[in-house]
């Protein structure tokens, strides 16, 4: 009993005492956010794999960067997005390597460096809603979390792109005008890397009326952030028509044309409904899944909270999601990427910190809570993140599209593990740096359209195994690469459970016969005789 009343009377002195303690990081946010952006740098190095060979997009950025540090100018290129291969085009004139290896690794760290600098216009835009204290904690929330790490991790767009539309709603909410005006300089430059900034520059005037509607001066200061704007997008826009194929080249004019197709039934030319249900429905997906692990703790009570304390500051943050909810639907009438939606991840930081401050004010050892929510956070983002990893997986699918370079000429694409082929033909057959139009790809075609067809795809247009080689004949197709990936069309599924079926496909390849324990993949040749032969009796 005695030993009972003295922890009751020790142990809240000492928590007071440690609370007293953590202060030093309170006051010292200097410090505070340099070893969060160390711990952020580590913890992203420590997940970085340099073997594994950047994909798709990343290449194309890659070979546009690598164009430009060579020639010294902008290249021709039929790439949408500019502003990061042309970035990374001075990292590699700065650098001589001679393999592709060493470009993308530093392509690859370039793309962490940035991503964990984001972590200070992170806190400078938390700064505008909370004191120091809870936006170091907001400055975690973004250094942490794990799916802009692994994005940080690939080498493509997304890591300057949020340093430009953080720091751009930053300075938006400044009240000095020279920042304020700045923040559409900043706007135009994010949308010159990413076609979605211009839904930032949306989103900002948008705010601005809602914010001085009532004011004389309104409208001409939108129309001086306009032409600020299109002082920095403008040149930039004209430069690609000179170099590339014109206005077609535009992001702007691909997002159009593809969600267009997608959107509009072109029998009737009327909304595809179908495909409009199907864009939410993955956004809800998506944003459930952005989400996970520590959002889903914050932001839906930071939702309400916001709502309830509405001021200037808020609308901001209000009138984004609502704008940027809008535009990605449409968005996900193209791609399904998870990236499409990280614009939104600071804004789940203001929702998160709106719950973290209603709790903290409340709490008797306020630095002591907030030290435990990103010790928390850390953790959680260190075991998503470890769960989640597969290298040795992918270690296999590299083995695999060796096999692939050296076997194969034209198969169906099984993205994403096809992904990885170019960077291993690449690896092996090109000394750089060399201009693209210099690199002649020889390695294996991966079919996905039609021929002839804007954009249709092979896979979604057969009903059958047959159909399919009937639909890719023309464009030489050989081989037939099946996977167990759940996502493949059922009669791949079928080929992959049930080969005997099919006594026209040949078996090449089959990884477990080859010690393979992660990656499950069979390559079968088309024997064109046999399935000739098979039609005509049909």
């Amino acid at each position: 009993m005695v030993i009972s009343t003295e922890l009751n009377t020790i142990l809240p002195r000492l928590m007071k005492t440690v609370d007293e303690k953590l202060g030093f990081f309170t006051n010292h946010v200097l410090i505070s956010i340099v070893i969060i952006c160390a711990v952020s740098f580590i913890l992203r190095l420590y997940f970085f794999e340099p073997e594994i060979p950047i994909r798709q997009d990343a290449n194309a950025y890659f070979e546009y960067a690598m164009d430009m540090s060579i020639l010294k100018n902008i290249p021709h290129s039929e790439h949408a997005n500019d502003g990061w291969p042309i970035f990374l085009s001075i990292f590699f004139g700065i650098f001589n390597f001679n393999s592709y290896q060493d470009y993308t690794t530093l392509q690859r760290i370039v793309s962490i460096v940035i991503s964990t600098l984001t972590i200070i216009p992170v806190y400078f835009l938390c700064r505008r809603f909370f004191d120091r204290s809870f936006s170091v904690v907001g400055a975690s929330l973004f250094a942490f979390e794990p799916h802009i790490i692994q994005n940080s991790l690939l080498g493509i767009t997304e890591p300057l792109y949020l340093f430009l539309a953080v720091s751009s709603l930053s300075l938006f909410l400044s009240k000095n005008q020279k920042l304020f005006y700045g923040s559409f300089a900043v706007t135009a430059l994010a949308t010159i890397v990413r076609a979605e900034g211009i839904t930032i520059l949306v989103i900002l005037l948008v705010t601005f009326f809602v914010n001085n509607r009532k004011e004389k001066k309104t409208i001409g200061k939108i129309f001086l952030a306009i032409v600020i704007f299109s002082a920095v997008f403008v040149p930039m826009m004209i430069i690609k028509i000179q170099t590339s194929s014109g206005v077609s080249s535009s992001s702007l004019n691909h997002i159009a044309s593809f969600s267009y197709g997608s959107v509009v039934d072109p029998e009737n030319n009327s909304v595809n409904f179908s495909n409009l249900l199907k864009a939410v429905e993955t956004m809800v997906k998506r944003l459930g899944q952005s989400m996970i692990p520590y959002f889903a703790f914050f932001v839906p009570f930071g939702i309400v909270l916001l709502f309830k304390n509405r001021n200037k500051e808020n609308n901001l943050i209000i009138i984004s999601l609502l704008v940027y909810s809008l535009v990605a639907i449409r968005m996900f009438f193209v791609a399904g990427d998870l990236r499409l939606i990280f614009f939104l991840y600071p804004l789940f930081i203001i929702l998160s910190l709106q719950t973290i401050r209603h709790i903290g004010d409340n709490t008797e050892f306020k630095r002591i809570f907030l030290i435990g929510v990103i010790g928390s956070i850390l953790l959680l983002s260190w075991f998503f993140l470890y769960s989640n990893t597969e290298y040795d997986y992918e270690k296999e699918v590299i083995r695999f599209a060796n096999y692939m370079v050296n076997n194969v000429k034209v198969s169906n694409n099984f993205y994403p593990e096809s992904g990885y082929i170019y960077g291993v033909w690449a690896s092996s057959n090109l000394k750089f740096p060399v201009l693209s139009s210099d690199a002649e790809y020889v390695g294996p075609q991966l079919l996905d359209y039609v021929k002839g067809t804007n954009y249709v795809y092979l896979a979604q247009s057969a009903n059958s195994v047959e159909e399919y080689i009937r639909l890719a004949k023309d464009q030489n197709l050989s081989h037939l690469v099946i996977d167990d990936n759940e996502k493949r069309p059922t009669y791949f599924k079928d080929i992959f459970y049930h080969e005997e079926k099919y006594p026209y496909l040949i078996k090449e390849f089959d990884s477990a016969k080859e010690g393979y324990r992660h990656y499950n993949v069979k390559v079968f040749k088309i024997d064109y005789e046999y399935f000739d032969s098979k039609l005509k009796d049909n």
